[in-house]
């Protein structure tokens, strides 16, 4: 017949290796574990999730109505953003800026507002000096009454 080990024989006899397999098994479980437990929870559902590394217009965009703002959502740490509202052939309505991440329209901007006229915005992260560091691409909206 055939002599030599048998797979069984071979595993009663690596009885060293058999703590190692044990505890290599229980690692690989524990890094597991804590990969799973440190993934951060999703985000409430009304709050934006920032994509890469991009400077993100969140609104107004299509038809707005009553109290409404500018925001956005910034990866980049500015000084300052500046808001700049577009009409439909492109003239500058106004440029306003802020430290904060939103912006309510100022009594002079909703003055030069038509009802039912088409607008552009963008915000801008500036740096201390003024320098742009980013612009969101520009974002549609319509006031209604």
């Amino acid at each position: 017949g055939k002599t030599g080990p048998t797979p069984s024989s071979w595993w009663r006899g690596a009885g060293a290796w058999r703590p190692a397999l044990a505890l290599a098994a229980v690692a690989v479980v524990a890094v597991t574990a804590v990969v799973v437990l440190r993934q951060p929870a999703a985000p409430p559902a009304d709050t934006v999730e920032i994509r890469g590394s991009d400077l993100q217009a969140i609104g107004p965009a299509g038809t707005v109505s009553g109290s409404w703002e500018f925001r956005w959502a910034s990866p980049f740490e500015a000084d300052r953003y500046r808001v700049t509202v577009r009409d439909a052939t492109g003239a500058v309505v106004r440029t306003e800026e802020t430290r904060a991440s939103a912006l309510a329209p100022t009594p002079a901007l909703l003055t030069r507002l038509r009802a039912g006229a088409d607008y552009t915005w963008e915000v801008e992260a500036l740096d201390r000096e003024g320098e742009r560091i980013a612009t969101a691409p520009p974002t549609s909206f319509r006031v209604v009454p």
